[in-house]
């Protein structure tokens, strides 16, 4: 299952996933996740442990960006 860093509180992040009614959230202590881990990185819990998917963050990163792209073109137009 894959989960996207919503927020750090204190000692924890707030991890956010997809379920079949919506989006979930939960709290995982800091220490449990990698070391470099930073607001709207995508990771995978492994069983064991939390892996980062860097290949899928940096792709949700171009997608928000592209889309504030579009959404500032639209706003200027009008």
């Amino acid at each position: 299952m894959k989960y996207r860093t919503d927020r750090f509180e204190g000692e924890f992040a707030i991890l956010e996933y997809d379920t079949e009614s919506g989006q979930a959230f939960i709290s995982v202590l800091k220490t449990m996740l990698p070391e470099y881990l930073k607001e709207g990185d995508i990771l995978e819990f492994t069983g064991t442990d939390w892996k980062l998917c860097r290949d899928e963050t940096e792709s949700r990163r171009q997608t928000l960006a592209e889309r504030r792209r579009r959404l500032l073109k639209i706003r200027n137009q009008n």
